[in-house]
């Protein structure tokens, strides 16, 4: 009886599996995570302030992601987002990055 092959899609899931243990042997913690420097742009509110158009550079969905058509070209998403990189570090810009994101489908979800 011979053992069936893996399909291409569990291949990958594997090697992602593996790569992701990998790296995570690697790489230290950074803890503790700063706080989040941006705020979800409501437009109900009406107005925006710093916080909420550095909010909206920091938010992926405008490139469209998830049910959010695309504003941006993705590249000129990811110039922006190297730009604020360079500018506030890279893991200061994926905290906040994650906040926005989780921000953003909170609402969508109604939670």
């Amino acid at each position: 009886m011979s053992v069936p092959e893996k399909t291409i899609k569990e291949m990958l899931r594997d090697g992602a599996l593996l790569a992701a243990a990998s790296v995570a042997a690697d790489v230290k913690a950074i803890t503790p995570l700063p706080e989040p420097t941006v705020t979800f742009a409501d437009a109900r509110k009406g107005t925006l302030d710093s916080s909420d158009v550095s909010g909206v550079l920091h938010n992926p969905i405008y490139a469209g992601f998830g049910p959010f058509p695309a504003i941006t070209s993705d590249e000129e998403w990811i110039a922006t987002a190297i730009k604020l990189m360079e500018e506030e570090g890279q893991v200061q810009f994926l905290v906040n990055m994650l906040a926005m994101l989780r921000e953003t489908f909170s609402e969508v979800e109604g939670t």
